[in-house]
């Protein structure tokens, strides 16, 4: 549920046991997944691949885009880091030419697309904040 055209806020349940939630923005072309968190006794059991599958169902035909942490050695959680890029490679996923700056720190872009379509991230990514923040997007 959400309140704006083009913003879902959902919660997924296993028959009566909440799962965890997705929140994100769709524009014409693209879906933006802002957002995926699974209760932590629930992690590691393909909740999260079985959302984003969905979601990509939900969305059918649009590019979907998401932002992950970089990929840095140097990060307390890199291993971490690394095992969520490889779950998302594994399921169609790549990281594209691009990060965004959100807050000061540079996330990586992934998409299930060849190339990224820019403008249509940025609408999506504008649509979350109802316009006030205009992201930050740059080459890597």
């Amino acid at each position: 549920m959400a309140l704006r055209k083009g913003v879902d806020f959902l919660a997924f349940y296993d028959g009566d046991e909440f799962i965890g939630i997705n929140y994100g923005a769709c524009t014409d072309r693209l879906y933006f997944g802002l957002y995926i968190a699974i209760v932590k006794d629930k992690r590691s059991g393909g909740y999260g691949s079985q959302i984003i599958d969905m979601m990509r169902k939900r969305y059918s035909g649009k590019e979907y885009a998401f932002n992950i942490e970089v990929i840095d050695e140097k990060a307390d959680n890199y291993e971490q880091r690394k095992k969520r890029l490889k779950l998302y490679e594994r399921i169609g996923f790549h990281l594209t030419d691009y990060v965004i700056i959100d807050a000061g720190e540079p996330y990586s872009i992934m998409t299930d697309r060849e190339t990224l379509d820019v403008a249509e991230y940025k609408k999506a990514v504008s649509k979350l904040s109802f316009g006030l923040v205009r992201p930050k997007i740059q080459k890597r």
